[in-house]
């Protein structure tokens, strides 16, 4: 293992080359595959589930930095940014709800008490699930119950397989995978904890833990396919994504050489969030714009695989013209204009 710096944390240009990597990884989650090969597209696929749970260790990580730094953990600002994010997104969203579907179904789905956890479009999930992990870790924090953190976040992963992947048990309840996956943060939050108190992976345990992690993703899709006729292009979280996260991250953390690039960190670092946060308009945008202009291109397997680097540089392209000609409007976006309270 490699120790981490208990009071300071220097920027790690690998982090945030991994953070783009990350964002490709979901806007590929994100396009849909219909005339490329099954088994390639599946792999697309599983080999894409990581970028999540890559998300939140890293913010584990570097909120742990910070407390540590602070010698107290608040995340009273984060919490009021994530807030601020989800409901000014929700707003970006409306009319695209109303254009794919009409006005009463974007009340419904408001009007719903699921509203909180999924928001207008299914990847808004990822602010509310972060919230609710901040909180629940400050929570166990501040009244000194951490020993319920290793407790709920094997509950959380338990629950979460068991109610997608793993869906093959007669509980006499229904679960929902939606719902299960929203408390994820809290696992992964943890081990961003864990990576910083006492040390994340090294490079070649990095390496092994990605191996076995993308080997079972493979062997859990082939066998949950073979026995139950699960589709393993639908698989959202397998056990072998854990390994295969935290290998990621390991290797992210170990700042590899070759992605010390200050472009590179520059983007991930800027605009990772930006680009998960506004890929789904682009995709519907984009996919408008080709049948409009060139209809023939969208049933193309070339294009549909090459169009989440499309969308990544679509989305960079935009955010880092809007970061440099409006950085207040940029700011407003991300809720950067939300400051701490002096002292913090």
């Amino acid at each position: 293992m490699t120790k981490a710096e208990s009071n300071a944390t220097p920027r790690n240009q690998s982090v945030d080359a991994f953070r783009l990597l990350a964002a490709l990884c979901v806007i590929i989650l994100h396009v849909e595959y219909p005339d490329v090969p099954r088994e390639i597209a599946v792999g697309l696929r599983l080999m894409s589930r990581w970028a999540i749970p890559f998300f939140f260790i890293v913010s584990g990580y570097y909120l742990a930095a910070k407390s540590a730094r602070t010698k107290r953990l608040d995340v009273l600002p984060t919490v009021e940014r994530l807030i601020w994010m989800f409901l000014l997104w929700v707003l970006i969203y409306a009319p695209f709800v109303v254009v794919q579907h009409n006005l009463t179904t974007l009340l419904k789905i408001i009007a719903a008490p699921a509203f909180i956890y999924y928001g207008l479009f299914s990847h808004l999930w990822f602010l509310p699930s972060l919230l609710f992990g901040y909180l629940f870790i400050s929570f166990c924090r501040h009244y000194n119950l951490k020993s319920m953190l290793p407790i709920m976040s094997s509950v959380s992963v338990g629950v979460a397989l068991i109610s997608g992947a793993y869906n093959i048990f007669e509980l006499g309840f229904p679960l929902d995978f939606d719902l299960a996956r929203n408390w994820l943060s809290i696992p992964f939050l943890y081990i961003g904890f864990l990576f910083f108190q006492n040390g994340f992976p090294n490079r070649l345990i990095s390496v092994l833990l990605i191996v076995v992690g993308v080997g079972a993703q493979v062997f859990e899709a082939r066998f949950l396919y073979g026995a139950y006729k699960f589709s393993a292009y639908e698989h959202q979280f397998l056990i072998g994504t854990l390994p295969f996260a935290l290998g990621m991250a390991g290797l992210a953390f170990n700042d590899v050489k070759f992605l010390q690039h200050a472009r590179l960190s520059e983007w991930g670092k800027n605009y990772s969030l930006g680009v998960y946060l506004i890929h789904p308009a682009l995709i519907f945008i984009v996919a408008k714009l080709v049948a409009l202009f060139a209809p023939k291109l969208g049933a193309v397997a070339v294009w549909q695989v090459l169009l989440p680097g499309v969308v990544l540089f679509l989305a960079t392209f935009l955010l880092n013209l809007l970061r440099r000609y409006w950085a207040a409007g940029f700011d407003f976006l991300f809720g950067a204009h939300i400051k701490p309270q002096s002292g913090d």
